[in-house]
Parts: C-alpha cells; structure tokens; sequence
C-alpha cells in the first residue's frame, strides 16, 4: 500500500500563502512536494473563493454583465420574457456573494472525498487533509481562469467563455448533439485537471500522466452526455 508523504520524508520546505498560490501556476509539483507535507487548505481556498466571488459580483452587477446575461437566457430560450429574465438577473447579483461560498466549499469537500476514496480503493493512502489541501491549491488554477475569462467577457459583452468551444458547436444544428457536446468542452478545465493530476500524482506517488488521461476521459465522458441529453430533449420538443 502507497503511503502518504509526511514533513519529514518529503524533505520539502513550508511555503508561505502567496508562495504557493503563485507556485501552483508556475512550478505546480515542487508546490505540491510542499503542500502535501504541510497541508493547508483554508487560507488558500479563502483567497480563491474571494477572488473568484469578487469578480463574478462585479460582472453581475454591471450594466454590461445584466446586458449580457439577460442575451445569453434568451438564447437559450426564445419563450423567456423580460420580466422573467430582469428576475434572473436580480436573483443572481444578490445571491452569487451569497450562495457562492457554501457551493464551493461544498464542491471542495465532495472532490476530496471522492478522489481520496478512488484513490483508496486502487491501493492509496493519504490523509483526508492532504488531499484536501490538494483539491484546494489546484483550485488556484480555476480562480486565475475565472478572473481573466470574466474580464474579457466584460470587455466583449458577452456570456460565452472565449476558451469554450461552443463557438464551433455554431456550426451544427443549434439544438443537436454536437453544438451540445462541444458547448460542453471549455479548455481552461484541461489545464485545472492537469495541475489536480500533478497534485495528487505527488501525493499518491504516481504518474501524473495516467490520472489527467483518467480525468481527461471521464471529462469528454461528461461532455457527451450533456450532447445527448441536448439532443434528446430538443427532439422531444
């Protein structure tokens, strides 16, 4: 059985907050070397829950964000009305700083509690904190992701992530499996699971490889379904 990496055997020095947030970014397995043997989850999930709520906040209560939500409601569904869509866009200013925390760590907790029982299963083992705090820094990844794509979707006025692939899922039926499949894929998601495989390979001393190919499959798996379920509804229309 794989044991988990401690303080003493890892051999890798604490690193302050800011050390790690930028590390995860820049060098993801010598940080994780760290946080596995100093596993600290709050402070950095506090950071990106912050910064990911501050500016999800601030797009929702612009002119330009309600602008653009309301547009992409109605594109999705011709039948919503103004007052129902004006509805959505109040519910959504004061409910996302609200809300928004408890889905993440809510989100948090369950990934680690699944990924740690996976991992277990398959003959690993580590602490629930470890990988907590693995879970948690990889988030980092999601946050800077969310900060820039907010940013540019205030600039173009738009709902549409300019990493999605939806765009390409324009030239196919609007309703049909492949816009649904492709409008699925956002590529930003690829480089969060590569840095979480990263983690946990440290972790469970793997190969990082295997565990992004496994997330990689599972995520396209995702991705299909949702064409599917698109198609099979539209049709049933």
């Amino acid at each position: 059985m794989t044991q988990p990496p401690s303080a003493s055997s890892g051999g890798a020095a604490p690193l302050s907050l800011a050390q790690r947030f930028v590390g995860v970014l820049t060098s993801p397995k010598s940080t994780f070397e760290s946080v596995v043997s100093f596993p600290r989850w709050f402070g950095i999930f506090a950071v990106t829950v912050a910064l990911s709520i501050a500016v999800s906040t601030a797009f929702f209560w612009s002119e330009v964000g309600q602008t653009a939500f309301v547009e992409q409601m109605k594109a999705g569904n011709a039948a919503v009305t103004d007052q129902q869509a004006q509805m959505a866009v109040t519910v959504t200013k004061y409910a996302t700083p609200i809300v928004g925390p408890i889905f993440a760590l809510l989100f948090l907790l369950a990934v680690a509690g699944i990924l740690m029982g996976v991992f277990a299963i398959t003959g690993g083992s580590a602490s629930f904190k470890q990988v907590l705090a693995v879970v948690a820094h990889a988030g980092v990844v999601s946050t800077v992701a969310q900060v820039v794509l907010m940013i540019a979707n205030y600039l173009r006025g738009s709902m549409v992530s300019i990493t999605s692939l939806q765009g390409l899922g324009q030239a196919f039926a609007e309703h049909g499996f492949m816009a649904g499949f492709l409008g699925a894929i956002d590529l930003w998601w690829f480089w969060y699971l590569l840095v979480l495989a990263i983690g946990l390979g440290v972790l469970y001393r793997r190969r990082t490889a295997p565990i992004f190919v496994s997330f990689t499959a599972l995520y396209v798996v995702i991705a299909l379904a949702v064409g599917a379920f698109k198609a099979a509804t539209a049709g049933g229309s």
